[in-house]
């Protein structure tokens, strides 16, 4: 919404590969707080929600740990453990991208650079989203293999 009512659209400059917001004060404010501050904000809720995912499994386990164990609580707490993998590995993954995208990229020296900082990190870090939630997720690699 805010780029339309600003005009602030992508465009592709001729001899890079990197599709950029139009260079105006209103662009660059849009694309710091609409696109970098949001998205940070959004990684940095949910690693405040899974710290307190890990924490109530850690105590919950410690309580547990005198309690008799019986199968079915050794495999809820391995689906919450490899959940809370998973969201730790892409917030790590979805953090690292905004700061090469944002950060980093303005720094780079060629257009292959700017490439590998902006679309490049865009496609591997949604493509390694993929990848991560198949590797954390037994019932997902189960389906697709079926």
């Amino acid at each position: 919404f805010a780029y339309d009512s600003v005009d602030c659209s992508f465009y592709l400059p001729e001899g890079t590969w990197t599709f950029i917001f139009m260079d105006t004060p209103t662009c660059n404010l849009v694309q710091w707080y609409g696109d970098f501050i949001k998205y940070l904000v959004f990684v940095t809720i949910v690693a405040c929600l899974d710290t307190l995912c890990i924490l109530r499994i850690y105590y919950v386990k410690r309580r547990q740990a005198h309690a008799i164990q019986d199968s079915v609580s050794a495999v809820r707490r391995g689906r919450e453990r490899n959940l809370v993998y998973q969201a730790v590995l892409q917030g790590i993954f979805f953090t690292s991208e905004l700061i090469t995208y944002f950060l980093l990229s303005p720094y780079a020296r060629n257009k292959w650079e700017a490439f590998l900082l902006t679309t490049m990190s865009w496609c591997l870090v949604h493509g390694m989203d993929g990848f991560i939630v198949l590797s954390c997720n037994r019932d997902f690699r189960k389906q697709i293999k079926e």
